[in-house]
Parts: structure tokens; sequence; C-alpha cells
């Protein structure tokens, strides 16, 4: 095993150096990203060609914005209202142990329910 690590150009991963591809993006170690349409070296993270606008093959890879955007939304809901409930003291938590817990299992069902309907 190597202690060598390397940078992947497409992602920015930072990966072993017994890799000879990304494990995020399956890009091959050194290669250079090109655009398909002008030939520009595109940058890590670019979602669009900077010189043509063509999208990148590595826009967006993970999760599409929408769906990212609506669990933001979910989790930033239940930021605030776990926030506010700690604001009124620790007394709200030792009363309703399980009120934290509930939120969390409810916000777990919601994404495993979302990621569904993107599979169909």
């Amino acid at each position: 095993m190597s202690d060598e690590r390397w940078k992947c150009n497409s992602c920015d991963s930072v990966l072993s150096g017994e890799y000879k591809f990304c494990v995020q993006c399956g890009s091959e170690r050194g290669s250079l990203n090109l655009c398909s349409a002008c030939g520009i070296e595109l940058q890590p993270r670019w979602d669009y060609c900077g010189r043509c606008g063509l999208e990148t093959p590595f826009a967006r890879r993970n999760m599409n914005q929408p769906e990212f955007d609506d669990i933001v939304k979910v989790v930033d809901g239940i930021r605030g209202n776990i926030k506010d409930k700690l604001g009124r003291g620790v007394r709200y938590l030792s009363d309703n142990p399980d009120a934290v817990s509930d939120q969390v299992e409810d916000l777990v069902s919601k994404i495993k329910t979302r990621l569904q309907k993107e599979k169909k």
C-alpha cells in the first residue's frame, strides 16, 4: 500500500496512490478533462464549459439540483425548529427526549421517499 496521494482532476477527491481511477467519479488518474465541443481543459467542479457553455460530463453528478434544494429546505426547517426549542432551554429536551429523534427519523423517511420517487 502506498502513502502517496493524488487529487482527481474532475472532482477534487484526494485518493490513495494505489488507485488508478477516482472512486467518486471514475476519472482515470492523470487524465485531463477536455470539453467535447471546444477542447478547452475543464476545471474541477465546473457545471458548464467556460468557453462554449456546454454542460460538463461531471455536472451535478451525485444529485440533481431540485432534489438537493428540497433536502436542504427540510434540513434547514428541522434545524431551525430544534434551535428554537433549544433556545427555550434544556427543559424541553429533558421533558421530551424523543422529540429530536422523531424529527431525525421523519427527515430520513422524507429523504428515502424522495429518492425512491426519483428512481422511478
